[in-house]
């Protein structure tokens, strides 16, 4: 099952959600490496970095990952 886990998961997975220095609410996906889940984090609008997706279906063409609950 790990190694499963490791194909699927991005290879920005092991990074933070990140806010960036603006002040917009924009809900935001990352994925997160503990859960192997995509979570929503809100994101301010600019500086995104990778392990930032809009859409589910950015999610699953990313890697076929899942939303976490």
């Amino acid at each position: 099952a790990r190694a499963i886990l490791a194909v699927l998961q991005p290879h920005f997975g092991l990074e933070p959600p990140y806010r960036g220095p603006c002040k917009s609410v924009n809900v935001r996906y990352f994925f997160n490496a503990s859960s192997t889940f995509w979570e929503p984090f809100v994101y301010g609008g600019c500086d995104a970095k990778e392990n930032n997706l809009l859409r589910a279906a950015d999610l699953r063409r990313t890697c076929g990952g899942s939303l976490g609950h």
